[in-house]
Order: C-alpha cells, then structure tokens, then sequence
C-alpha cells in the first residue's frame, strides 16, 4: 500500500492506495490511522540522517545540497548535489540511495561507490521517494501533484498517479 499526503479543496488529506490495482483504498484517511500503520513519525518529515535498512550505511545532511554517507562511523561517499535536496530514501536492502531534488530529479546510487546509476526527471521539484518494501518499485512525488512509480529493475517509468490539486509532499 502507499499512502500519500496532498491538498484538495484547501485542505490537507491522506490518500491510501492499492498499489496492485492502483485504485485508492479509502477516500480519505485519518492522520492518526497512518501513525497507528507506521508509528509517530509517519515519514512525514526530512529528517537530518536517514539509516539504510541493512549494510550499516547512514546519510547524513551537511547542508541543503551536500550529503555524506557513512559506514561504521567513516565516511565513504560525498553526495555534491546541483541543487537542494528534499528527499532522501534507501532501498529496503540498503544498497540504494536515492535523492530529489528541488528543480525535479531523483538522482539513484548504488553502494558501494554511490556511482550514479540513473536520473528519473520530474517536471518539477521532487519532494518524496520511497520504495515498496519488496524494492522493486520507487515512488516519487513533487510540485506537479503526480505520483510516478518507477520499475527498479530499468528504472523505467511504470505509471503515474494524477489528479492532485496541489504539491505531492508525503509518501510511505
């Protein structure tokens, strides 16, 4: 399941989808059922750090476009981005890292050497990106209020959810 935050009629809603027919759950849903589903947190914020599943990695935020990615309390990547980045997720077997930025890319590395190994383009800025928690699909969300599911075997785009008044701005 995915769950989305946007805007409809000037106010802020929660959508569940059904990401094997693509076909919203519920209407709506309540901010308290998420975090029942996924805890306080929710994922609704860009933290400081972001820890990868497994293989020990941690992203951690210098300043609004500049990572650094540590092992084991060492420094073994420098994420230099052209941008500002407001989305940092790891795939859920930890080798992959994707970051968004606010002209609209997702820029995908891969452990590693956090090489890049493709650039999923946006019409505009991206603000979330999360995985399926099998990995084989990454969903993004930005200012153009579409949702794009992405094949991570290609990192080929799949399908895109549109429809949203306003900014896509929360995903999990």
């Amino acid at each position: 399941h995915l769950v989305h935050a946007h805007v409809r009629g000037g106010r802020q809603q929660l959508t569940a989808w059904d990401t094997t027919r693509w076909a919203p759950l519920a209407d709506t849903v309540t901010e308290s059922e998420v975090r029942e589903l996924w805890g306080d947190d929710a994922g609704l914020r860009l933290s400081m750090e972001r820890h990868a599943p497994s293989g020990g990695y941690v992203a951690l935020r210098q300043n609004a476009r500049i990572w650094v990615v540590k092992r084991r309390g060492r420094e073994v990547a420098r994420l230099n981005e052209s941008e500002n980045v407001r989305a940092v997720t790891w795939s859920p077997d930890g080798r992959t890292l994707v970051t968004g930025t606010q002209p609209g890319e997702a820029v995908v590395r891969r452990a590693p050497d956090f090489s890049v190994v493709a650039e999923l383009e946006h019409v505009t800025g991206l603000w979330v990106a999360c995985f399926t928690p099998d990995g084989s699909r990454l969903a993004t969300g930005g200012d153009d209020g579409v949702i794009r599911i992405f094949d991570t075997a290609t990192w080929d785009l799949v399908f895109e959810l549109r429809g949203h008044e306003t900014y896509v701005h929360a995903l999990k």
